[in-house]
């Protein structure tokens, strides 16, 4: 699988992912390039994926430094802040910048230890958009009783490879560096200040300057045997313009206004509406699907996502648990067709029908 999961910020479900105690309606509903944005503070963003750590990791965004080049920029890159068994576990690979705006790369271990790249030429300047792209891969080198962290690093800024290097890290004398399974990434880093949209994460594959459209419930697909609530149908209940937790200061706490359920007695029932249609200017690099969800009775609930792609039903291998009265944002992408196995095509996309079906 190379597509982790491609992320707009054109709902406030995508700006509350990223890990910020507070102030975050001042960050949404930002202008982007396509749709709005997110004005970034230099927080962190854990993925949902299984396995949840990754040795590679690609990722990229369109990102707008403010008139402080040197500090809004500073910081978007990877991380893991359980990974060695030294310290306080840290490993992040992260863009820094100049005041002329010169980009670098930063490789910080435990033990505050670090090492830059070379800074490339000015590449950048305030107030442009600019699609920047880091690739990283964490491993080790164990020599005769010690174990270095190491990282490749690569840095592309509008498609352009501008650094492409391996830096070095913390050394543990008698090695066992890493915690077991934590030998890789599990989080994104974003920029401390600068604006960013069009966010992708992959297992190693560069996208490039990708344009990210959400799309929205259009209309009844084939299978509608959830019962409704706040709407005159289901379709019209899932196609809220701002899922904004029944009120933004509510932090996911309360129910939304409108919402399909399934009971306990619902076991095997589905929900399938279908979606608006795209016309994209090239090819598309993925399509993910979000849920967002919580449960309301007790015991143990789930649901499955379920499709029909290609005029055939798909039921996702992954099982989704929500929460007992909290909404959560639950993401399945697929970097090609999971029915055809190839690319996505316009009338993939077109005639898809996205849900759930209730399995526990």
């Amino acid at each position: 699988m190379a597509l982790l999961f491609l992320d707009t910020f054109d709902h406030i479900v995508s700006t509350l992912k990223w890990n910020r105690a507070s102030g975050y309606h001042f960050h949404y509903k930002i202008p982007g390039r396509t749709g709005y944005a997110h004005l970034a503070g230099y927080e962190t963003y854990s993925w949902r994926v299984t396995p949840t750590v990754r040795s590679t990791v690609a990722v990229g965004a369109a990102i707008k430094p403010s008139a402080a080049i040197r500090v809004s920029l500073r910081g978007f890159g990877v991380g893991n802040t359980r990974c060695t068994t030294v310290s306080d576990g840290i490993v992040t690979l992260t863009l820094g910048a100049t005041d002329e705006g010169r980009l670098y790369l930063t490789f910080r271990t435990a033990n505050g230890i670090w090492s830059d790249t070379p800074s490339t030429p000015p590449v950048v300047t305030a107030g442009e958009w600019y699609f920047i792209e880091v690739w990283a891969r964490l491993y080790s080198i164990v020599g005769p009783g010690s174990e270095t962290a190491m990282v490749d690093a690569k840095l592309r800024v509008n498609e352009e490879l501008l650094i492409d290097t391996t830096l070095s890290g913390i050394t543990k004398t008698g090695g066992g560096l890493f915690r077991p399974g934590e030998n890789g990434w599990d989080q994104i880093t974003s920029p401390d200040g600068a604006t960013i949209d069009d966010l992708y994460v992959t297992d190693g594959e560069f996208l490039g300057d990708v344009r990210i459209y959400r799309i929205r419930p259009s209309g009844p697909g084939d299978e509608m045997q959830w019962g409704v609530v706040g709407a005159s149908s289901g379709w019209e209940a899932v196609r809220n313009e701002d899922f904004e937790w029944a009120g933004m200061g509510n932090q996911g706490n309360t129910l939304n206004d409108s919402y399909v359920r399934a009971y306990s007695t619902d076991i095997g029932k589905s929900f399938l509406v279908n979606m608006e249609d795209i016309n994209p200017l090239g090819p598309i690099r993925g399509v993910q699907a979000n849920f967002v969800n919580c449960k309301t009775e007790a015991g143990t609930a789930a649901f499955s996502p379920r499709y029909k792609i290609s005029g055939q039903y798909y039921d996702s291998p992954i099982t989704i648990y929500p929460s007992w009265g909290s909404w959560y944002d639950r993401v399945e992408p697929f970097r090609k067709n999971p029915v055809t196995g190839q690319d996505w095509t316009i009338e993939d996309v077109n005639t898809m029908q996205v849900g759930a079906k209730r399995v526990l």
